[in-house]
């Protein structure tokens, strides 16, 4: 059985509807790199160098403070 009601009120804001492309260009980025640092036993890229949310097309979160029941529905 699924949820019908969405426990936090935390939402995206964002001017896009998805975020696949960003985080595939961005996984595909940090795959590379960490592949050439491997091969010339570099250091590795940094864990947030690549994937920053705020660079994304969805930007962060919003906690909603004036929700009702009904509107908290999926």
């Amino acid at each position: 059985m699924s949820r019908s009601k969405q426990k936090t009120p935390i939402f995206g804001i964002t001017t896009s509807k998805v975020q696949k492309t960003f985080r595939s260009k961005e996984n595909r980025a940090k795959r590379r790199k960490v592949k050439i640092q491997l091969a010339l036993n570099e250091e590795m890229p940094h864990e947030k160098e690549y994937g920053n949310e705020w660079s994304s097309p969805r930007d962060g979160k919003l906690y909603w403070t004036n929700y009702t029941k009904e509107s908290m529905r999926k």
